[in-house]
């Protein structure tokens, strides 16, 4: 069986100090930089997502933080962990690409932008599910290769699905 242990608190509201305690657990497995980045995407995603929720009801912010994690644990770079963060900031229209790039550079500008992108597709597809669930799980996987222009989009997916999912 996998289990997930994670460094986030039990509680739905994530505050500032909730975030530190979370950044804390990270800092022994990156650089100094890579931590000043994924702390900006965080204060970031703060700062927008306060009050946001998920459909689930989960709050936004735990959610990027929990599918971050699960990434952390696969070892993945920094700008990977900033795109999740920083996921559903465009869709909120709080800060657009160029001020992404600007801040985050393009790898995470692109990797939000796909995922914004992938994320307007599924949702068209859970819309319009067709009958065969098997024909609908292969349209799916292959618009997830076909539309993202880095694997790291696909993989961002894929946890954010298995952290739904509950696995």
């Amino acid at each position: 069986m996998v289990s997930i242990t994670t460094h986030l608190p039990q509680n739905d509201v994530l505050g500032a100090q909730d975030v530190h305690n979370w950044l804390q657990s990270l800092a022994g497995s990156r650089t100094a930089e890579e931590m000043e980045m994924i702390t900006a995407a965080c204060d970031l995603a703060l700062d927008v997502h306060r009050e946001s929720r998920e459909p689930t009801g989960e709050s936004t912010l735990r959610h990027a933080l929990a599918v971050a994690e699960i990434l952390e644990d696969m070892a993945l770079d920094w700008e990977t962990l900033a795109a999740v963060i920083l996921h559903d900031v465009m869709s909120d229209q709080q800060i657009d690409a160029v001020e992404l790039e600007k801040r985050f550079g393009s790898d995470v500008a692109h990797m939000v932008e796909d995922m914004a992108r992938i994320g307007n597709i599924i949702k068209v597809q859970s819309e319009t599910r067709h009958r065969d669930e098997e024909e609908h799980t292969e349209n799916i996987r292959r618009m997830l290769l076909s539309s993202a222009d880095d694997i790291r989009v696909v993989l961002i997916v894929l946890a954010e699905r298995s952290m739904c999912c509950g696995f």
